[in-house]
């Protein structure tokens, strides 16, 4: 990690639809249903879904779950 690299970064990662579903422990097919409602936050890179770590979490903890 560089000096200038907030301390935080690993809140700041990208995940794709697999490695949300994991860290949501919850499937795959959830998480896009979610994502597609906008029920869950995410966007799209092109045609693929990605979601951020640290919104994640701020909808886990916002009690929108």
């Amino acid at each position: 990690m560089s000096p200038s690299s907030p301390p935080s970064e690993k809140h700041d990662e990208v995940m794709t639809p697999d490695e949300a579903a994991l860290f949501l422990k919850v499937s795959k097919k959830t998480v896009l249903r979610q994502a597609r409602l906008g029920e869950l936050p995410a966007g799209k890179v092109g045609r693929a879904w990605r979601f951020r770590r640290s919104e994640l979490l701020d909808f886990l903890t916002s009690g929108a779950a």
